[in-house]
């Protein structure tokens, strides 16, 4: 996996690197990708476990030293969306650095169409679950191509964890009964409706997220899932599972170097 997450960081990269005029070029310890102005390398920390974005000055021809731009965490167990997302944060960062960040962002969040629903008699999956969402949720339509327009696709688990998930703990704080009665209604429809994707979106980056850390606010989200007791029990399941990756990652976090 660790070849392969290279190449895929690599290949997000390399439309802006071919577009800014960088080209290839081998090093002792890899590629480098060099302009005129500029020279860009992605590394690997094999002890860290952190894949690291590097950029130097070239001047006349000749390579300063490197600073680093970016950090990622990447885990024996990261998968490839894992990899897509740190070559869309990678290639992020490069456009605020070479200073062309907003205008690609703008003209890439223009063409991004909201998501339809899904075809009659099809299963929901998580374009028609978020169509929904938006629909009910309309002040979330602009988040939403920003998230497209960030990564190249939509990282619905980051969208709804951002989004969704502190949204519904607002509601729960403030009880807004008629806000959280919409909600929920949308909720339990599409558990039962969508397909296992959808289900896990609902469960972990939605409702567990939103709750997983204060009894109260979960009691309170439970009245209003009146009824729906399977989706109950797999929701508290869910929070103490949410609750002890947390603390791992919290302790993960607290080994690491501050930079």
């Amino acid at each position: 996996m660790l070849e392969k997450s290279y190449e895929m960081i690599i290949d997000e990269l390399k439309p802006l690197l071919e577009e800014q005029g960088f080209r290839a070029a081998s090093a002792d310890d890899g590629e480098v990708y060099e302009s005129d102005k500029k020279a860009v390398k992605v590394r690997f920390d094999e002890q860290k476990k952190m894949y690291r974005l590097y950029i130097a000055d070239v001047t006349e021809g000749s390579c300063g030293e490197f600073a680093e731009l970016s950090t990622w965490l990447f885990e024996d167990d990261a998968d490839e969306k894992e990899a897509r997302s740190i070559g869309a944060d990678f290639r992020d960062t490069l456009e605020e650095v070479l200073g062309i960040k907003k205008a690609a962002f703008n003209a890439r969040r223009s063409q991004i169409d909201l998501p339809s629903k899904a075809a009659p008699g099809a299963t929901p999956g998580i374009g028609a679950f978020t169509q929904r969402f938006l629909t009910i949720c309309p002040q979330f339509k602009d988040d939403y191509r920003d998230n497209v327009a960030q990564y190249g696709d939509f990282l619905y688990y980051d969208f709804y964890c951002k989004k969704a998930a502190p949204y519904l703990r607002e509601l729960l704080i403030k009880n807004d009964k008629k806000q959280l009665t919409k909600f929920c209604k949308m909720i339990s429809e599409m558990y039962i409706d969508g397909d296992s994707e959808v289900d896990r979106v609902i469960v972990c980056c939605i409702l567990g997220e939103a709750v997983y850390d204060d009894e109260k606010l979960l009691e309170t989200l439970e009245g209003y899932l009146e009824g729906e007791d399977y989706l109950k029990h797999i929701l508290k399941i869910t929070t103490s599972l949410i609750r002890k990756d947390k603390i791992k990652s919290e302790k993960i976090a607290a080994k690491q170097p501050a930079k």
